[in-house]
């Protein structure tokens, strides 16, 4: 070999060598930041689910909000307990019987706030009745607990028209936080 072949052979060579030893070193370099792609982007798509999932909570938590707000209404207050009253025995009126209220305690044998109302009601057997259906659909928590319906016999015998009474204890779902004391 002369000499003029070798120095070309090693230049080759060299170039060989570099280029291979670059080609490696871009791979390992190529090879690590495919990695660190992959974690970045492993770590994207969790916290797009994060946010994905706070977003819905969020939703929710506003939907629940205002489903709050709303059973809120069907529940008596401070603020409108003798509003709820008024309109209990308001109902009287629109059925031709005479409704009153006979007392309101706390019902403390619940997990959540209740009011124990006892109601009088007096009319026509037709009238009681009807004052017990609606009481039933009035628009708050309201559950009939015990009713006792009793008839009066007539004061004199040509008096044809009887009263019934009706007694009735109900539970209504309340906001009032009671408390009892020893």
């Amino acid at each position: 070999m002369n000499r003029f072949t070798l120095i070309h052979f090693s230049i080759a060579l060299a170039i060989l060598v570099l280029t291979t030893g670059g080609y490696w070193l871009w791979q390992s370099q190529l090879g690590v930041v495919q990695n660190d792609i992959s974690s970045l982007t492993t770590k994207i798509v969790g916290k797009e689910k994060t946010l994905v999932y706070a977003r819905n909570a969020n939703k929710d938590l506003a939907s629940l909000e205002s489903t709050g707000l709303t059973m809120h209404n069907y529940l008596i207050s401070n603020g409108n307990l003798v509003a709820f009253l008024a309109e209990l025995e308001g109902i009287g009126k629109y059925v031709d019987a005479s409704i009153s209220t006979m007392s309101v305690m706390p019902k403390l044998s619940t997990h959540h706030p209740m009011l124990r109302v006892s109601v009088k009601i007096i009319g026509s057997f037709g009238s009681v009745m009807r004052s017990i259906g609606a009481i039933e659909n009035m628009p708050y928590y309201v559950v009939v607990d015990v009713i006792t319906v009793d008839h009066a016999a007539p004061l004199t015998s040509a008096s044809k028209k009887t009263d019934w009474t009706a007694l009735v204890t109900l539970s209504v779902g309340s906001l009032i936080h009671t408390t009892s004391t020893k």
